[in-house]
Formats: structure tokens, sequence, C-alpha cells
């Protein structure tokens, strides 16, 4: 986050993080779920922002919370719109199926 800071606004209510938590149905592999998300997160974000997750499987659905820097590489924000996210979501599903991690749709929301 140190490294981070450097690019957060000045404004106090500058949004210079993401708070993405994804969400796969009950029983799923915690390893199997951490493996698709590194895959997900690698497809979605190409490098362009960094990010860190962690995982917890402390319920019966496990979870992945991601916190995202918004500002990328090149200066552009991360657009969290609703459409982005109803993409995002659809990837991380098709991703999720790939790997055989099945439901009729997995979750992500944006806080």
């Amino acid at each position: 986050m140190n490294e981070w800071a450097a690019d957060f606004g000045e404004n106090a209510c500058s949004r210079d993080t993401v708070h993405i938590v994804l969400s796969t149905p009950k029983g799923s592999d915690p390893d199997q779920v951490r493996d698709t998300v590194r895959e997900f997160l690698a497809k979605e974000l190409q490098s362009h922002h960094p990010y860190v997750f962690a995982l917890h499987d402390d319920t019966d659905k496990p979870q992945v919370h991601v916190a995202v820097k918004m500002k990328g590489e090149s200066g552009k924000k991360l657009d969290p719109r609703k459409a982005n996210l109803d993409r995002m979501r659809k990837r991380f599903a098709e991703i999720c199926r790939s790997k055989g991690i099945n439901s009729l749709s997995q979750n992500l929301c944006c806080v």
C-alpha cells in the first residue's frame, strides 16, 4: 500500500482503490478457487492495475477479497461501473466453469 499511496489523490473522497468480492458455490475447493482467481485477475487486469487478494474459506462458500489500485500503469483509472462489473462477473463465471467450479453464475460485487 505504501507503494500505491504515491498515486493516491489528496482529496479525502478520492477513490484510489476498489474492493471486489468473488464468491464461489458451496463446497468449492479453496485451492482450486485460489488458482481460478489468479487466472481471472491476470486476464482481467492484465498487469495494468496492481492488486492483492486473500481467500477465506471459513464459510460454506469460499470467498476472495481483492483490493485493486484504481490508477493503472498508464495513468488511466479502472471503471467499476455496472456494465464493466457484469462483464467481469461473466468472465469469472466462465473461468470457474472451465475449471470445474460449477454454478449457474458466480458472484462478484464491488464495494
